[in-house]
């Protein structure tokens, strides 16, 4: 709450007009970061197609924590996948993985939202996805593709989406 009686502040014949009448809460304290995604082994989905994140985060506003995917292009929404819906005042510590609702991971942001999520609060986290993400992966399905002949159509599906985000380059 903010008052409309100015509070003096010595020196020099300062004032706040409207001081602050109690403390702003922030709507988040703690941290988040996203792993690149040659750190994760998931078989399948294909590890291009997710984000993984690990989190130590205390809420006191929003009610839905959201990853959120977008193109390289014009940053055009993609889509979304709510990891966790709670009642603030609410403490998360854990990780966790979230998958493109269609195709490739490009940017992802992990955000705070109410229950319409988008009414974004905070962007807590981002992660791009960068060549030498898709260039890692592409060495591993490689290494990957003699020793495991039944898994030869899911390795092609993954190139094929590497060979896409590849051409034109991302960021």
């Amino acid at each position: 709450m903010v008052g409309d009686t100015p509070y003096i502040i010595s020196g020099d014949n300062n004032r706040d007009r409207y001081p602050l009448m109690n403390s702003f809460p922030l709507p988040r304290t703690g941290w988040a970061r996203f792993l690149p995604p040659i750190v994760i082994m998931i078989w399948p989905p294909p590890k291009i197609h997710w984000v993984f994140l690990e989190m130590n985060l205390a809420l006191y506003q929003g009610r839905k924590l959201v990853v959120k995917f977008y193109a390289y292009n014009n940053r055009t929404f993609e889509g979304e996948n709510v990891i966790e819906e709670f009642t603030p005042p609410w403490h998360v510590e854990e990780n966790v993985s979230a998958r493109h609702p269609s195709k490739c991971v490009a940017i992802a942001k992990l955000v705070l939202t109410e229950d319409n999520t988008e009414e974004v609060i905070s962007e807590i986290a981002s992660f791009t996805m960068r060549r030498s993400h898709l260039r890692d992966r592409f060495l591993e399905i490689l290494g990957l593709w003699f020793p495991n002949p039944d898994k030869h159509d899911a390795f092609r599906a993954e190139v094929k989406d590497i060979l896409g985000q590849w051409f034109p380059a991302p960021p």
